[in-house]
């Protein structure tokens, strides 16, 4: 943005958001179907979030009328951000939508600040936001700023301007109001931030969290070494749970899964700290640290700050020991888990004079543990200890620079093997998982350390026991002797982590059992299908079979019960064959419902849901028990009845279709079936009188109908992996076949669907014409770029009219060119 130089862009904390960025910012709120939306954009910039928002609204939500508040601070930016308002503008009104907005001239801070605190001098109460959208300013709020005094007058302390905008944002919310913010992660832990996250969190719940592999893109022309995220959460109100979206850059594809709320902000935790768990091995540290036995306060031991601003004491700083100095110990001189001093060439002072104004920063040989409070970008750890020892480092006294941090013992060192035990869990790698979840940047705190639960002192000890003076552990040392002496031997590295794999074997032969008996085939009681069935029932490896439930879950769920339970840690692109070879069958069998909570919801809907039924469930917790048999035979004899009513239910939910030529079928309702139902009864009637259909797709059933013989006679064998256009008409009198595409959910025929058809009919004896169909005007602009010339276009709200893309005649096919 060449609208602010680089000197006010610093002054000002501001980077701006790319259109990729503000994309999958403003993909995240969830929107009303209609209404007003009041919408709140601090520091907008150049106003991309708010732009990005209208289109989306525009295109999902075009009965919902937005409203935006944008307010900036940087004069330079005014007219750009003025323009792309009024961009909005126009194009709602173009497409019949409704858009206004306020561009408010002036600095965030105070003008919240007097809207959070009702001072100004305004007839009625200020109005409250639906919705918060920001990417906020990075940096540092200096203790005698105006803007932490405009914070101080409405209650909030907070070290860095980012942290002030969520705050004000929070606070201007209406209840039930959404906030979605790029921000920084380094809230999530430390001293400096605890007021801010207790006050922040008792405001708002968290409903997703967005993290992202690559760290500091965004941020990287100020030099902000941390990661950052996409947080989106509810004012009063916390969902029982919570998404956390992982990719490795913005554009990437995502993998979601569901925690606990209790997983991200734990309730004993004084110090609010937000926990990210991002797969099954964080669930793994995070149980295993927290069942750890000790506190620093159980060990006798205190972790501190280095007592040493070198600036403070220049006049005593020397560059290589004398016989007046102490050793001076930064963190440059730990390597591989020992301290090495002096350093001849080091850009540090290697020692400090020792005298009365330096006495009290001294502290008296012994054993210490050091941790850097700065990891470099290339540490393969966050946490990064060593030992100080008195044999290294021949001195009575030492000081220690600020930028490390101490494990002391009021003030003196630790016994050795205390000590030794002590750096080497610290430089485990179960440690640094953990703190990895709840640390978002380089820094590692002493309040991070205090906050930690560690071994008891006889564990640690006994880490030391094998640790020769002269030598430091590999890596894969330390991760065996933590192994051996902290976990008793549980690997958590391996695929099951500590789950006891004979108890998950016993399980699932058990449930392949079950399977069986209940006369599932051999694919349907695999060991898939075994686990699957145990976390619908929610039971655990070690759990009877009397202990089974029947709750609702989605089957992201039931995959991540199945990694944190199980160890079976499925990848993203298996939710679709658990789903299609597993809970399918199950449904048809009458072993699940679909969607108990709501019949009729969307196929293409991410709240899709199973549940085991009421009768299966009470079959099931009589496995194993001389009353199986008589339960089984029971249920058996009563499953025609129960798939019958079952049936019947989801019959009166389909939508009914006679297709041209007079055959009735049905549909599932919801997804895109509602439009294919306009195309058979609309576009056919005007469009292809006379025509056969050939073949119907369903949102539910791929091949709702098809007529393989008729499509044979015209030369198309037809692939059953190929992806199938939504509709097949065959006109006889024309000898074409029209391939329809309804567009509501995976889009137009552009130019790649185009080659794909054409590949797919490739023999085809008769003409191949290509419509893109769409439930309106509307929602067709959202793709009017990507539609291929030399097809054509049809709108449902609009059945009579039919738009053409280029070519040389109207409805009909063209001839491949040699």
């Amino acid at each position: 943005m060449a609208l602010l130089n680089p000197v006010e862009q610093r002054d000002l904390g501001q980077f701006f958001t790319p259109r990729v960025v503000a994309e999958r910012i403003a993909a995240e709120p969830s929107l009303p179907k209609s209404g007003v939306l009041r919408v709140l954009d601090p520091g907008a910039g150049s106003g991309s979030l708010s732009a990005a928002l209208v289109a989306r609204v525009l295109r999902e939500r075009p009965a919902l009328t937005v409203g935006v508040t944008a307010v900036e601070l940087a004069s330079g930016l005014h007219d750009t951000l003025r323009q792309t308002l009024e961009d909005c503008q126009e194009t709602a009104r173009a497409l019949g939508g409704q858009f206004n907005y306020e561009l408010v001239a002036a600095d965030f801070i105070p003008w919240a600040a007097a809207r959070v605190s009702g001072v100004l001098d305004l007839v009625g109460e200020q109005p409250r936001f639906d919705l918060v959208i920001q990417n906020p300013p990075y940096r540092k709020v200096a203790r005698s700023s105006a803007v932490r005094r405009h914070l101080q007058s409405v209650g909030l302390d907070v070290p860095n301007l980012y942290a002030a905008f969520l705050a004000l944002g929070v606070h201007l919310l209406t209840e039930g109001g959404q906030l979605v913010a790029i921000t920084p992660r380094s809230f999530a832990n430390g001293t400096y931030f605890r007021q801010f996250r207790k006050q922040f969190f008792s405001l708002l719940g968290v409903d997703r969290i967005n993290v992202f592999q690559e760290r500091g893109a965004l941020f990287a022309d100020l030099s902000v070494l941390q990661e950052n995220i996409i947080l989106t959460g509810t004012r009063a109100r916390r969902s029982e749970k919570v998404t956390i979206v992982t990719s490795r850059g913005y554009a990437d594809p995502t993998h979601e899964r569901l925690v606990t709320y209790e997983d991200i902000i734990r309730p004993d935790d004084p110090e609010s700290f937000l926990h990210i768990p991002t797969d099954v091995e964080d669930d793994r540290a995070a149980d295993i640290v927290a069942e750890l036995p000790a506190t620093l306060a159980d060990l006798g031991l205190n972790v501190s700050t280095g007592r040493v601003v070198d600036f403070r004491v220049k006049d005593a700083l020397r560059a290589m020991p004398t016989a007046d100095t102490v050793p001076l110990i930064y963190p440059g001189h730990l390597q591989n888990g020992r301290v090495n001093w002096p350093l001849p060439a080091y850009r540090k002072p290697n020692a400090i004079v020792a005298d009365a104004s330096t006495a009290s920063l001294l502290l008296p040989a012994g054993y210490y543990v050091l941790v850097k409070r700065f990891s470099a970008k290339e540490e393969t750890r966050r946490v990064v200890a060593s030992v100080y020892r008195p044999a290294d480092v021949p001195a009575d006294r030492v000081a220690f620079e600020n930028h490390l941090n101490v494990f002391h013992r009021d003030g003196n060192g630790l016994d050795e093997p205390l000590a030794v035990g002590l750096a080497i869990w610290l430089n485990s790698n179960v440690l640094d998982t953990h703190f990895r979840q709840f640390s978002g940047h380089t820094q590692v705190n002493a309040t991070d350390l205090r906050n930690l639960r560690y071994p008891d002192a006889a564990q640690l000890r006994r880490l030391s026991e094998n640790v020769r003076p002269g030598e430091w552990p590999s890596q894969d040392e330390i991760d065996a002797l933590v192994l051996q002496h902290v976990l008793g031997g549980a690997d958590t590295t391996e695929q099951g982590g500590t789950v006891p794999q004979d108890q998950v074997a016993e399980s699932v032969q058990q449930a392949r059992q079950l399977l069986g008996r209940l006369n599932f085939d051999a694919e349907r009681s695999n060991e898939r299908s075994a686990l699957v069935l145990r976390a619908l029932l929610n039971l655990l490896p070690d759990q009877p079979w009397e202990a089974a439930q029947n709750p609702m879950l989605r089957t992201v769920e039931i995959m991540d019960f199945l990694r944190q339970h199980y160890g079976r840690d499925y990848k993203p692109n298996t939710r679709e064959t658990i789903r299609r070879q597993t809970l399918h069958q199950f449904a048809a069998a009458g072993l699940v419902l679909q969607n108990p909570d709501r019949p009729d919801r969307p196929v293409n809907s991410p709240r899709w849901c199973y549940q085991i039924t009421d009768r299966a469930v009470a079959l099931i917790r009589t496995f194993g028990t001389p009353r199986f048999a008589d339960e089984l035979r029971a249920y058996l004899a009563d499953l025609p009845g129960q798939l019958e009513a079952y049936a019947a239910e989801r019959t009166m939910r389909r939508i009914p279709v006679t297709l041209p030529g007079g055959q009735e079928i049905t549909l599932s309702p919801g997804g895109q079936n509602e439009l294919l139902d306009a195309i058979v009864k609309d576009f056919c009637s005007y469009f292809t009188p006379g025509g056969i259909a050939l073949y119907v797709g369903d949102a539910d059933e791929k091949w709702a109908f098809f007529d393989n013989d008729a499509l044979k006679a015209l030369g198309v064998t037809v692939d059953k992996h190929g992806k199938m256009p939504d509709l097949v008409v065959y006109m006889e009198d024309k000898n074409w076949l029209v391939l329809l595409e309804a567009a509501s959910s995976h889009g137009p025929v552009d130019a790649k669907r185009h080659a794909e058809l054409q590949t797919l009919f490739a023999g085809s004896t008769a003409g191949l014409v290509f419509v893109s169909c769409f439930p309106s005007r509307k929602e067709m602009r959202r793709y009017l770029q990507e539609i291929s010339w030399e097809t054509e276009v049809w709108c449902a709200d609009n059945p009579t009219h039919m738009i053409h893309f280029n070519g040389e005649r109207f409805l009909g096919p063209y001839l491949a060119q040699p």
